[in-house]
């Protein structure tokens, strides 16, 4: 795959797209962070933020990419975890409705 640095060209798996900065990233904690990984009782093994973004949208249905991570910040401090999830992302796609 050949790809231009310089351009607003991007290559993804093999396909070629024309975009602009249009990616929102939405990390388990912050760089000085662990993500914390959690077990039930039976065994069964999750992610800390996975099971929160799940939670979330199972109580609240749709909410921004910004609320999502408010909201997970907040259940999983309440949940007895140290790691902040953050957003990275434009402004604009900051209050855009969060897309699983």
């Amino acid at each position: 795959m050949k790809q231009e640095v310089d351009s607003v060209e991007e290559v993804y798996a093999g396909t070629t797209a024309r975009v602009r900065s249009n990616g929102v990233l939405i990390s388990g904690c912050q760089t000085d962070q662990t993500s914390a990984d959690a077990t039930t009782p039976k065994g069964v093994s999750y992610g800390a933020l996975s099971n929160a973004i799940q939670a979330i949208l199972t109580e609240h249905g749709t909410v921004t990419n910004k609320e999502l991570v408010l909201k997970a910040r907040k259940m999983l401090s309440k949940q007895g975890y140290t790691q902040q999830p953050g957003l990275y992302c434009s402004d604009e796609h900051a209050s855009v409705a969060f897309i699983c």
